[in-house]
């Protein structure tokens, strides 16, 4: 390691690696042919547990080999787009690798965007098909017949339940099932299989560093940018997984993260499946229901959002729960603060888990994840270090210089599962990206933070979530999770979310508050100690003005506190 001062330079976390995953080649697999790689000779081990049933590896690869003469069969060709709508289940999961097998171009969406944002998602991409879940059926009719959509492939929840289960679920869900609506277009599950072709498998290779995967952003600025992935990316990120996270063959995965994101459908599916894992599918996690996940899968890993776990600490059936088989609770996202993850690790240790809490960082441009904790190497506070082939830079706009350790600045990663580009926007595009005169290629987060000496990275904020606060015509910057960190220091409070607000005179932090269920104080004496504790430890511009106490605080299709909801309800109120 050398010692210039600068991370990127120096790459300190690499202490924490081995010399053979430092110097492991990245898989030159597509995305099916490295699931095959890692499992071709287990093909007996139980590669999902979907609604108490069981299904192999071999029965999976049977699936996806069936549905790819199918699309074949109907006429799919290498690189034709195909939109995809769907909840995790064992369709979504069996098309994704059918696709890639074909080497056609999967394009999950939101489920919960509107008939005319499926329109546009649709005619952005071509699509000649489209694949959906029946209850999104009438949603995706409409908008495939105004993009011109040949074919509008359907299936159910219960197509891979077993027969008891799915009986029940046909019975409960009958009228939901049944929206599906009558159209030439309309194509159902069964009714695809039939039509499967008989195809030469050499003909469906494709280059790895092909693009195969249109991800989406989050569309917090507007409509979702569309992020251009290829094989070798995804991979890269199974791979350096596979160096550095303790795992044995078989043991279960809880995936709780929806497919149409890519740290759904990469690092919560297609990452513990090349891992040789057995993943337990759940298609709308329901925080409701983790006494159940857990007494039910007995799961080893799990991996989620802050927000997904935050329900545990409060949820009076786990009070007596054994959860030793849990050997890893990851959170990625937003949301996270050392208190919550103080309190996670106790949890886990009252309940019989020897592990700690996992942090990660990343973006949907990196394919979701850059820097993870694993194992002994964590800190309090730090998201963790790179993966094992990435790189993390932190740059000071302001003087043109990259930071050294400690010093606070743009966060930048340089990554093997950097995507290509954004579709049809090269501004965008641009604006992203930074290339060294070597070549090498770096993103910029928006996320402010700092690397300490021994390689742990600590974020500070987003560039891009800043506050103008201030009198009228004297506004100025300031980042809201500092407010947000110290309000969440109090006993009794849940979630928090800071904005900035008009109070008569200009603009001053705005705090929502969630506290926790059943407290044994009242409101105004929270209200109370949550004021006394920002005026220890806030200066008076970032001491919040008012307090509005909320049930819960809304969160985005993938569970992430919607702050800009708050922004827009405060102007319209």
């Amino acid at each position: 390691m050398r010692d210039t001062t600068v991370p990127s330079q120096d790459r300190p976390w690499l202490q924490y690696y081995s010399q053979e995953a430092i110097n492991a080649p990245l898989p030159e697999h597509t995305i099916y042919g490295y699931l095959w790689e890692n499992n071709r000779e287990h093909l007996q081990d139980t590669a999902l547990i979907y609604f108490g049933r069981k299904i192999t590896y071999g029965m999976l690869f049977d699936e996806i080999d069936r549905t790819a003469r199918a699309f074949t069969g109907i006429g799919m060709k290498k690189g034709d787009v195909c939109t995809v709508v769907s909840l995790s289940c064992v369709n979504s999961i069996v098309v994704f690798y059918a696709l890639n097998k074909i080497g056609a171009i999967s394009n999950y969406i939101n489920v919960i965007a509107s008939e005319s944002e499926f329109q546009s998602y649709f005619a952005e991409a071509k699509s000649r098909f489209v694949v959906t879940l029946d209850l999104f059926a009438k949603k995706a009719l409409q908008a495939g017949i105004k993009s011109g959509a040949e074919r509008i492939i359907t299936f159910s929840l219960a197509d891979y339940m077993g027969p008891v289960t799915a009986l029940g679920y046909k019975l409960k869900y009958a009228k939901a099932s049944v929206n599906c609506p009558e159209d030439r277009r309309i194509l159902p599950w069964k009714k695809l299989q039939a039509l499967a072709a008989r195809k030469v498998e050499a003909e469906w290779n494709h280059d790895s560093q092909r693009i195969s995967i249109w991800a989406h952003t989050g569309g917090t600025t507007g409509f979702p940018k569309t992020v251009l992935l290829t094989d070798q990316a995804y991979n890269a990120v199974a791979m350096q997984y596979k160096m550095s996270m303790a795992h044995q063959r078989g043991e279960v995965f809880l995936n709780i993260i929806v497919p149409f994101v890519v740290y759904g459908m990469l690092t919560c599916l297609h990452m513990p499946l090349c891992l040789g894992l057995t993943v337990a599918v759940i298609p709308k996690f329901e925080a409701a229901d983790w006494s159940l996940y857990l007494r039910k899968y007995r799961p080893n890993h799990i991996a989620g959002i802050p927000s997904y776990f935050s329900p545990m600490l409060q949820d009076r059936r786990l009070e007596s729960a054994d959860l030793s088989k849990i050997l890893t609770l990851a959170a990625g996202g937003d949301g996270l603060n050392e208190r919550m993850e103080k309190e996670l690790n106790i949890f886990l240790q009252q309940h019989g888990s020897k592990a700690q809490l996992i942090k990660g960082y990343g973006m949907t441009e990196i394919c979701s994840s850059a820097v993870t904790t694993f194992g002994d190497y964590t800190k309090l506070g730090s998201v963790g270090i790179p993966l094992v082939k990435n790189n993390i830079r932190v740059y000071d706009r302001e003087n043109g210089r990259e930071c050294r350790y400690g010093e606070t600045g743009e966060i930048l990663l340089s990554s093997p599962s950097l995507m290509v580009c954004y579709k049809d926007n090269e501004k965008e595009t641009d604006d992203l990206l930074i290339t060294d005169s070597d070549g090498t290629k770096w993103v910029r987060t928006g996320d402010l933070g700092y690397v300490d000496p021994q390689g742990f990275l600590f974020l500070q904020g987003r560039i891009k979530r800043v506050m103008f606060i201030g009198p009228e015509g004297m506004a100025y910057k300031v980042f809201p999770g500092k407010i947000e960190d110290v309000i969440m220091s109090v006993p009794h409070v849940f979630e928090v979310c800071v904005v900035s607000a008009h109070n008569g005179s200009g603009f001053a932090p705005k705090a929502y508050v969630v506290l926790k269920k059943d407290i044994p104080v009242s409101k105004a004496e929270t209200r109370a100690a949550i004021q006394r504790t920002c005026e220890e430890l806030l200066p008076d511009y970032l001491r919040p003005f008012a307090y509005e106490f909320l049930e819960e605080l809304p969160k985005t299709a993938v569970g992430k506190i919607d702050y800009r909801r708050l922004e827009d309800s405060y102007r319209e109120n």
